[in-house]
């Protein structure tokens, strides 16, 4: 299974899940990073409305599986919001996208998912 970030420019970071990371995309987002951790893979932006106000999510599998997929905001050190999807089932040859729109009220950093 495979898990990219996608801004409006058409940067991306991602790699593959359980199968070793992928190369990431030569135009790689400003300020991102990609960890492989054994228990799953952490995509992150610093700063991310710097970059862009609109992101994508793509997961992609050529076998049937399931995932859970976990978004988050952070300021000053704490969660200003996450959303969770659990146990959604994938098939073969399916991708999944989810439009990630940001955005700051009162000074605060949020989102709103649209799949």
């Amino acid at each position: 299974m495979s898990i990219r970030l996608i801004d409006l420019l058409g940067r991306e970071l991602g790699g593959s899940l359980g199968g070793g990371a992928r190369p990431a995309h030569q135009a790689l987002i400003p300020r991102s990073t990609y960890i492989d951790l054994q228990t799953g893979k952490v995509l992150g932006v610093l700063d991310p409305r710097s970059n862009a106000d609109i992101y994508w999510i793509e997961l992609a599998t050529e076998r049937s599986a399931t995932y859970d997929l976990h978004i988050q905001t952070l300021q000053g050190g704490h969660v200003t919001q996450y959303r969770g999807y659990r146990r959604v089932e994938i098939e073969a040859g399916e991708v999944h996208y989810l439009r990630v729109d940001l955005s700051a009220q009162q000074g605060e950093i949020g989102f709103a998912v649209q799949k």
